[in-house]
């Protein structure tokens, strides 16, 4: 099997600067010439942006084949070179050709990137109206819009009436209708230079980096570039977890950051019937299992506690969506006029706004890894082969009112499967998503329609009468796709590995597929249509018996209507999914309904 590789990127910053003569050197000296770099790398990029953005870039990088005949690399660096694309730089400023191999795999990423883009615009083009409508599901039968999301077909059609409405045409090709790409934030990668440029030396507690860096704004000789040595001190943890790669150079929050990657080999990938599904909402997981040709489940789904986590980061996100209002109102009126005290309030807001966001940047960073840890554990435990995410790329949330968007885009969903993958490898456990439609809305056990009999978050199958939590009923369905589909993983590199077909096999409820004891914490409900009980007052005179056996009667009463009552799982309002179990109950079927198994695929 191949070997579980994982990757991660650790911020480093330097401490000690030295110049090419070993005279200790001001930080803040190395920074500024560090930022000029930045600088050209923005200026020369944009300029080479420009360049580029012709159709007949767009012929040659999609035909795949470079001048001299070869197939292109994956390199971004070698596949300009072979295709003959030059860097433009500024008149009258010199960079070294190394500089130039740093600014070519960026924008040939961005480039790979559009091209599919300018196949999907070509397809469109003949199925958009006058009024700007298509037909999405003819699109997607189109070899090029197969795997295009809503967003991008959204803004291609608004991109495509936008030019017919100022030129009353239709635009050829993707440079017309779009603008060349611009870098706002540069980042120069050293891994894409040689020793010519710079070198890295691997000590126990830091890495020794020398390059070589421009001493003004604008070189004009080659005088203008010297060398320096700067040592970046390695976070104790991160020591002698694996090799290092030379770093990236970027800006971030105006201080100058090295980003520097480390791989690590964990143990190899080992073929289990078992998988642990989790959907990104935070976080609820349950267990599938394959035994003898059959799929079994215990119906159970695992609790996660957040800590209060979830209850803080939407209270942070709520005030600084308000901070963010009275800041655009407060620009909308210092606009044509002059105002001291607003400009001075102002400014205030634009600080606070700044530090909500790395507040709740940090938060989220430490919900996503105590989540990721949760499923690791989960799996590990279990003994489960693989950890079965949906795939939300495609998550459409337009349509909701500003404030519901921003919700659903300021979620963790992409920081909690990158955590879990980056520590599910160390374990020998792949992730893996998985299409999500249908998977609440079909049964798992005979993949017919279900019916909601208890409300939005109840699940009831009319054909075999499975019924239960929504989410338990999603679990189970995702972990099947992800069982069923384990030979057909697609696993592009530096890209999350995906299962793009969905198969379908019946599911039975079993007893032996048991969750560990300490992740199934069942957990209070959150929603009620009853009103509590009016809580009595005790009499000064203290309690009775016969007000003592009353309470009893009422306390017993109570408990065992808590224990009758089989709720379905729902979403409390921190996005916590309370546990369930998923169970056989005929008062659901109907006489009627057909039980033959879909056939849908996607």
């Amino acid at each position: 099997m191949k070997p579980a590789s994982c990757i991660r990127s650790t911020p480093l910053r330097p401490d000690l600067v030295w110049d090419a003569r070993g005279a200790e050197l001001l930080l803040e000296l190395f920074e500024e010439r560090c930022a000029f770099l930045l600088d050209l790398t923005r200026e020369v990029s944009n300029l080479t942006s420009q360049a580029w953005w012709t159709p007949g870039h767009f012929t040659a990088l999609t035909a795949g084949v470079g001048l001299d005949g070869k197939k292109l690399p994956m390199c971004g660096n070698v596949a300009a070179r072979r295709l003959g694309w030059k860097v433009e730089v500024p008149v009258g400023v010199y960079v070294p050709d190394r500089f130039r191999w740093g600014v070519k795999p960026r924008l040939i990423a961005l480039w790979r990137a559009r091209r599919d883009e300018s196949s999907l615009l070509t397809a469109m083009l003949p199925l958009i109206d006058a009024a700007g409508e298509y037909d999405a599901s003819t699109v997607r039968a189109t070899p090029a819009g197969q795997w295009a999301t809503n967003e991008e077909l959204l803004r291609l059609s608004r991109a495509v009436m936008k030019f017919r409405g100022e030129h009353d045409r239709v635009p050829a090709h993707l440079t017309d209708a779009f603008n060349a790409p611009v870098i706002r934030s540069p980042v120069f990668p050293l891994s894409c230079t040689d020793k010519q440029l710079v070198t890295m030396t691997v000590l126990e507690d830091a890495l020794l980096l020398r390059l070589k860096l421009p001493i003004v704004a604008r070189p004009r000789v080659p005088k203008d570039w010297v060398w320096h040595t700067a040592r970046l001190p390695i976070p104790e943890a991160r020591r002698e977890l694996g090799a290092w790669s030379l770093p990236d150079i970027r800006m971030q929050n105006g201080k100058l950051l090295f980003s520097a990657a480390q791989t690590s080999r964990g143990d190899e990938w080992y073929s289990a019937d078992r998988v642990v599904w989790s959907p990104s909402a935070l976080v609820v997981a349950a267990v599938v299992e394959k035994r003898d040709d059959v799929l079994l489940s215990s119906g159970q789904a695992t609790g996660f506690d957040d800590a209060g986590r979830i209850s803080k980061a939407l209270r942070l996100q709520q005030e600084e969506q308000l901070t963010r209002r009275k800041w655009k109102r407060i620009e909308n009126l210092l606009t044509g006029q002059k105002d001291d005290f607003l400009a001075g309030r102002y400014q205030r807001l634009g600080v606070q706004l700044d530090h909500l966001s790395r507040k709740r940047s940090k938060l989220n960073l430490d919900l996503a890894w105590h989540a990721a840890n949760h499923l690791v554990d989960v799996a590990t435990s279990t003994g489960a082969s693989m950890v079965i995410f949906e795939n939300l790329q495609d998550f459409d949330s337009t349509g909701r009112g500003a404030f519901q968007n921003n919700r659903n885009a300021q979620s963790v969903r992409g920081q909690v499967y990158s955590c879990t993958e980056q520590l599910a490898a160390r374990q020998g456990i792949e992730v893996v998503q998985v299409p999500p439609r249908g998977a609440s809305a079909w049964c798992a056990g005979c993949d017919a329609v279900l019916d909601r009999p208890e409300g939005y978050h109840s699940a009831a199958c009319p054909a075999c009468g499975l019924s239960g939590g929504r989410d338990v009923m999603a679990a189970v369905n995702i972990g099947k796709r992800g069982l069923l589909g384990k030979n057909i993983v697609s696993r592009p590199k530096g890209r999350p590995k995906r299962i793009r077909t969905v198969l379908h096999e019946s599911v039975t409820l079993s007893d032996e597929v048991v969750m560990p004891m300490n992740h199934v914490r069942p957990m209070s409900p959150t929603r009620t249509d009853a009103l509590p009980e009016r809580r009595l007052r005790v009499p000064k005179g203290g309690l009775t018996r016969e007000m003592r056996a009353e309470w009893r009667a009422k306390d017993a009463e109570r408990k065992a209507k808590q224990q009758a009552k089989s709720s379905p799982a729902r979403l409390s309002p921190w996005g916590m999914v309370e546990r369930t179990r998923l169970r056989v109950d005929s008062s659901h079927m109907r006489p009627e309904a057909s039980s033959e198994p879909r056939l849908d695929g996607i």
